[in-house]
């Protein structure tokens, strides 16, 4: 399981390393008038093509947003439904009721946590998938 969890990530996010590198900028400093080097990080050819950036965005607002919170509503629902059947069969052969409302609210509360926390950067990807498609670069102001 951890090897397959592994692995994909490794996949998913190897082109990651190719879309910056380092480059060396000289720069004066005014008091001293000396010279220094400082690296800063820019944007490779990879990174700056429109389609792979649209295509990246779109991937990932998919991958990290979109797809975890579908799966997680709906096996939380399916885990919902089982239980409260099992409750129903559980009340109706013995005396003692069962509820099982503290579990249904924490796993309702984790599914809402997770949209919650998912939806701020969901939001950004999708505008910036759009600016992406629409003008062929990120539009900043």
């Amino acid at each position: 399981y951890i090897f397959t969890i592994i692995t994909f990530s490794l996949f998913y996010n190897i082109f990651k390393f190719f879309e910056l590198e380092t480059v060396y900028v000289d720069l004066k400093n005014p008091d001293t008038n000396e010279v220094v080097q400082e690296a800063q990080m820019k944007f490779t050819v990879l990174r700056s093509d429109p389609v792979y950036a649209t295509a990246n965005l779109v991937i990932n607002t998919m991958v990290v947003g979109m797809i975890p919170i579908l799966v997680l509503t709906y096996l939380n629902s399916r885990i919902i439904q089982t239980m409260k059947r099992n409750t129903l069969v559980h009340n109706k052969m013995c005396s003692v009721e069962r509820r099982d409302q503290a579990m249904i609210a924490l796993l309702s509360g984790v599914v809402v946590v997770l949209i919650v926390c998912h939806t701020p950067k969901a939001i950004l990807n999708i505008y910036e998938s759009y600016q992406m498609v629409a003008y062929g670069s990120l539009k900043f102001k």
